[in-house]
């Protein structure tokens, strides 16, 4: 499975569709969100979403993880008991959503 930011809306859309059409032809004539709870499914984006966030757990909680350089330095604990925002990764500001909701930003 791809990380769900490298993939096009269109690339989305047809992967939930395949998922669509395989439910239907296991399931019919249900609707595609009853067919998917009764399956014990989540959608295509939703899995991806959860396995990103599960990967950027593991990598930030994990200091020898291969990946947890490319983390920003963690906020400082008395700073953040000051401030509004309780985020433990400071927040970098991105051009773009796809930079912005990838694994590799940290996300609240």
């Amino acid at each position: 499975m791809g990380w769900h930011t490298s993939l096009s809306k269109q690339q989305t859309k047809s992967l939930e569709d395949i998922q669509r059409r395989a439910l239907h032809f296991i399931i019919s004539n249900i609707p595609y969100d009853e067919a998917c709870s009764r399956m014990n499914l989540a959608s295509l984006d939703d899995q991806r979403l959860s396995l990103c966030l599960t990967l950027f757990s593991q990598i930030a909680a994990n200091e020898s993880h291969i990946l947890h350089f490319l983390l920003l330095a963690k906020q400082d604990i008395e700073l953040i008991s000051r401030l509004r925002s309780t985020r433990t990764f400071p927040t970098v500001g991105t051009r773009t959503s796809r930079f912005k909701y990838s694994f590799i930003m940290p996300h609240p």
